[in-house]
């Protein structure tokens, strides 16, 4: 048990945050493909509108992260997001969905700098044996979240519609702001560089520690390596966002109040795989290489994405939907645990500045070419048939470069 009473305040906030965003993405897609049913390629826009944000500023959020006041920082992305979420339900209300995704777009943003922040703060605070031992809890707490976020979204979505998820949205953000407003962190991990600087020379020492980050990451072959890795992962959740609700949508049924229940079914036991996962983590963690188990893992995941595509019985997909889970928890529980371990903690934000945009850049691609493929072009077999293929090439490059 990690006895540090401010990394369980910014741990709290950081399960409130992810909460309050994976009901609104779950009510969103309620919301999309009953409303816009003809029009599946507006999913793929508001998962657009989730990634686009971190490739536009990642260079602002890493050096942010590693040059100014990271509370400080945090506070004002959680009152950012609160505005935005209270926007959101006016804009939702009116039906203008330019404006939402416009919205999503900036509150994106400021989601991602706020869990920048907060995984910069919890690595100042803990020990380095802790690293891995928070990062199973964090796949322990998503786990949960995917479990249990569908069935409270679709019951609220059902009982106040989605202008009522996005009031608890802003229930949780508020709660969470408050939670880092009361949190206590040392200098230490709000400021690892020291203070910035209130000069002309600020520019000067921003554009010095953007080339200092690249330089360190270039530096480091495992860290080229993680490079390649976050890019197939990037393409993975865009299919994992999109494929497989228009699998459930379109292909294994055609009515809405069934199609809401698989909905809730699909996060259930992708929720339960990680939380098995996590669980027994401690159990195996500290005993698989990590090189070996990152490529293996994109290798299995990579086929059974591809199998998805070419399932029509239900209860056969959602088997293979638990087994990708918990693929998927593994190989998340090994790079987070793994990353803290090679990286400088007056790098971290820079790097993951570098990793996660790298993720979301392929993701982005991916979303788009889902969304200009099917139904347009395809159909959606041939779509997971392309979409493994790109899997299976990025694989292979993952085994060549992550050799020792």
């Amino acid at each position: 048990m990690i006895r540090q009473p401010n990394f369980w305040i910014v741990f709290i906030a950081f399960i409130l945050t992810n909460a309050s965003n994976i009901l609104t993405i779950y009510a969103l897609s309620f919301f999309l493909l009953e409303q816009y049913v003809d029009n599946p390629e507006l999913l793929s826009t508001a998962e657009l509108m989730n990634t686009l944000p971190i490739i536009v500023g990642f260079l602002l959020i890493g050096i942010f992260t590693d040059r100014f006041h990271r509370k400080h920082l945090a506070l004002v992305s959680l009152g950012f997001r609160l505005l935005l979420a209270v926007s959101l339900t006016l804009f939702i209300s009116s039906g203008w969905l330019t404006l939402v995704f416009a919205l999503l777009f900036l509150r994106t943003f400021f989601h991602k700098l706020f869990s920048t922040m907060e995984m910069a703060i919890i690595q100042g605070l803990l020990e380095s044996h802790e690293y891995v031992k928070v990062a199973s809890m964090k796949q322990l707490v998503n786990g949960v979240l995917a479990m249990t976020g569908s069935f409270v979204a679709l019951y609220l979505y059902r009982s106040c519609g989605i202008v009522g998820v996005m009031a608890v949205d802003a229930c949780f953000t508020a709660g969470s702001l408050l939670l880092m407003w009361l949190a206590k962190i040392p200098l230490s991990a709000t400021l690892p560089n020291g203070r910035p600087q209130h000069s002309v020379g600020l520019i000067r020492s921003l554009l010095a520690s953007v080339r200092e980050g690249f330089a360190y990451a270039w530096s480091k072959r495992i860290l080229r390596s993680f490079l390649v890795v976050f890019m197939v992962f990037g393409v993975v959740n865009a299919i994992l966002a999109t494929l497989p609700l228009y699998s459930i949508r379109y292909t294994l049924t055609s009515d809405v109040e069934t199609y809401q229940q698989y909905m809730v079914m699909f996060s259930f036991l992708l929720g339960l795989s990680f939380v098995i996962g996590s669980v027994s983590s401690p159990l195996w963690a500290r005993r698989l290489e990590a090189r070996r188990t990152i490529g293996a893992s994109a290798l299995v995941i990579s086929i059974l994405i591809t199998l998805l595509g070419f399932i029509s019985v239900p209860w056969l997909f959602f088997v293979n939907v638990f087994l990708l889970g918990l693929v998927i928890v593994i190989a998340n529980i090994v790079i987070g645990g793994h990353i803290p371990q090679i990286v400088s903690p007056s790098f971290m934000g820079r790097i993951y500045s570098l990793l996660d945009p790298a993720a979301l850049a392929t993701k982005s691609v991916g979303l788009v070419s889902i969304g200009y493929l099917y139904p347009q072009l395809v159909s959606l077999d041939i779509v997971y048939l392309v979409m493994g293929a790109l899997l299976l090439i990025g694989v292979a490059m993952i085994w060549r470069l992550l050799r020792p």
